[in-house]
């Protein structure tokens, strides 16, 4: 069904204008952001935690300040979400798990939140995310399930889904994620918004809980590419904002934006739409080949699926059922990934890096999908690899990558373009967004929550509940070596899903 949209909604920046010039008061719009979230939040599960108290007192301190004529720092009153990895002086990270990183800060913000707090943000709360930045969220585990704004019954995205779904529905005005196979981006397209992987060490991620180290960025999750800019000028001191003018060029890798790859007809057409608004602004769109796109998305699932593991290989072998069956089912693969495979992958992401800046030079962007279709409904799976990743491709590079609202599909469901650049092309990949969205408002349109939340959209599907009850298991004996190494007696069912995702990544993954 296709569900209209509610008004235009205020990106931050107009916010930000209007606190600054007192047509807003920040304690009102405090009070109207936490209004929304008690009537919204137990259908949509964005909060895991409410800073009530801290948020309250930022809004006043921002108030006192603007009517003492003080100068306002950069994010004065500005209300922003946080994602559940990065810690607060509210309360440490908690991953979304009930396995706790011993490694955790506590008492202290991270460094990326410490630096939007010190511009004047006001901190309102924890956002749901899928555990340890990895798989599905657990319907089984006691925490809130993050639901699509737009269609309760579909995914959000992941992994930053809270930050996502909370801002698409008007909780707080922008947020902080982190993305290392697409957890920034993903949910930003899926939720109509604005999301920014910056270049690979710009935002610092200490008070960051790791997923994959070497591929986790942190960055922000907002409505407009000028709203990200902003956000880059506090989180990145030093980032350039300066736009070049040139180069004007888009490359599209034709070859990609197919039905094999499981393209919608309805995504691409508003991928196509979104580069003609690009080319009436100047820029020029032509064909770019990228070869090398399988495999760097197998590459970066090797990297990723090694490195998690690593970081949870000694829990897991102690607390194998504290953890989300999406997660433990998913890191485990890197169990199978020997230590010289891992390095050939290493080396070779090396050598493609430097191959592919050198042929992007030349380029504001190369332009996907973000992801290949809208939201799809709500499924518990573990498998990662049921559709076209097309985020993926770029995060072991450490490459930025900009995710822009393209437009919606049949069932009213948002779809991204994803602009990707070279090392230190944030600003023109902002710039290039910025010129969209002069010309189009789709990053302004908001889900009309009072018809979305009609009716009973019933719990989110489990379909291995009813699979893990039979009572068969297979011991260390009979499991393939390198999951027998683990020493853990499996459940039947959890061992063939086990085994099925393994086959499924790594065809899926393998270079074509």
């Amino acid at each position: 069904m296709m569900i209209p949209p509610a008004p235009p909604a205020a990106d931050l920046i107009h916010l930000r204008d209007g606190l600054r010039s007192g047509a807003i008061n920040a304690v009102d719009l405090l009070a109207e952001m936490r209004e929304r979230a008690r009537r919204w939040d137990p259908l949509l599960g964005s909060y895991l935690s409410i800073f009530d108290e801290g948020a309250l007192a930022a809004a006043r301190e921002h108030e006192r300040a603007r009517e003492a004529g003080e100068v306002l720092p950069a994010l004065s009153g500005v209300p922003l979400g946080i994602k559940a990895l990065f810690a607060t002086v509210e309360e440490p990270a908690n991953a979304q798990s009930l396995v706790l990183d011993p490694r955790r800060r506590v008492g202290a913000d991270a460094d990326a939140v410490a630096r939007l707090r010190a511009a004047g943000a006001v901190i309102t709360g924890h956002n749901t995310m899928v555990e340890h930045a990895m798989g599905r969220p657990d319907p089984a585990k006691p925490f809130p399930i993050p639901r699509n704004p737009w269609d309760l019954t579909r995914w959000p995205g992941g992994s930053s889904s809270g930050t996502a779904n909370g801002l698409a529905a008007g909780f707080f005005a922008g947020g902080l994620g982190t993305d290392t196979t697409g957890s920034i981006r993903i949910p930003a397209a899926m939720c109509g918004l604005t999301g920014l992987k910056p270049t690979h060490g710009v935002v610092p991620t200490g008070g960051c809980l790791p997923a994959s180290p070497s591929l986790d960025h942190a960055g922000p999750i907002v409505r407009s590419a000028r709203d990200a800019r902003l956000l880059m000028e506090v989180l990145a001191p030093g980032f350039d904002a300066a736009t070049p003018a040139d180069p004007l060029r888009i490359g599209v890798p034709e070859e990609l934006l197919t039905a094999e790859r499981g393209v919608s007809d309805d995504t691409l057409a508003a991928v196509r739409r979104a580069l003609g608004l690009l080319s009436e602004r100047g820029y020029h769109i032509e064909p770019l080949a990228l070869p090398e796109f399988d495999e760097l998305i197998s590459l970066t699932f090797c990297i990723a699926v090694a490195e998690t593991y690593a970081e949870h290989a000694e829990r897991l072998r102690t607390q194998w059922n504290d953890y989300g069956r999406s997660f433990r089912r998913l890191i485990v693969l890197g169990a199978a990934i020997p230590g010289p495979v891992l390095a050939g992958a290493r080396e070779r992401i090396a050598l493609l890096r430097r191959e592919l800046a050198e042929r992007l030079a030349g380029f504001t962007a190369i332009a996907t999908p973000t992801w290949p279709t809208g939201a799809a409904p709500y499924a518990a799976s573990s498998i990662p690899a049921d559709q076209t990743n097309f985020t993926a491709a770029w995060s072991a590079l450490g490459f930025p990558s900009l995710s822009l609202p393209a437009g919606f599909d049949e069932n009213g469901m948002p779809v991204g373009l994803l602009l990707t650049g070279v090392p230190g092309s944030d600003a023109t990949l902002l710039g290039a967004g910025e010129a969209l969205q002069e010309v189009d408002d789709t990053h302004l349109r908001a889900p009309n929550l009072e018809v979305t939340a009609a009716g009973d959209p019933g719990p989110v599907p489990d379909p291995d509940r009813d699979a893990e009850i039979t009572g068969a298991t297979i011991a260390p004996a009979d499991q393939a070596p390198w999951l027998a190494a683990l020493g853990l007696t499996l459940d039947a069912h959890e061992y063939a899903v086990i085994e099925a995702t393994s086959r499924a990544l790594f065809a899926a993954t393998a270079p074509r």
